[in-house]
């Protein structure tokens, strides 16, 4: 499944959210300054968590940065469970 996301200034949160009916722009607005927003499949495969990150939002004119992101959303996955 591909999700979307954000990835907000403050603490670096990240903010997963569906496709559809969302938009970037949307889930963004009122939660503050965004430092990357893109796409991210999320899978667990042998036990371990996969996370890729690619593409960008058009309604926020963001980009993503994948390695950087894949960190942040794994570690906040990781430290919630």
């Amino acid at each position: 499944m591909i999700l979307k996301y954000i990835i907000l200034k403050n603490k670096n949160t990240p903010i997963l959210f569906p496709r559809e009916p969302f938009s970037h722009y949307e889930v963004a607005y009122s939660l503050g300054d965004v430092i990357s927003a893109g796409f991210c499949v999320i899978r667990i495969k042998e036990e371990k968590l996969q996370i890729k990150c690619f593409g960008e939002s058009l309604t926020l004119a963001i980009k993503s940065n994948p390695n950087e992101d894949k960190e942040i959303i794994k570690n906040f996955i990781a430290n919630k469970y």
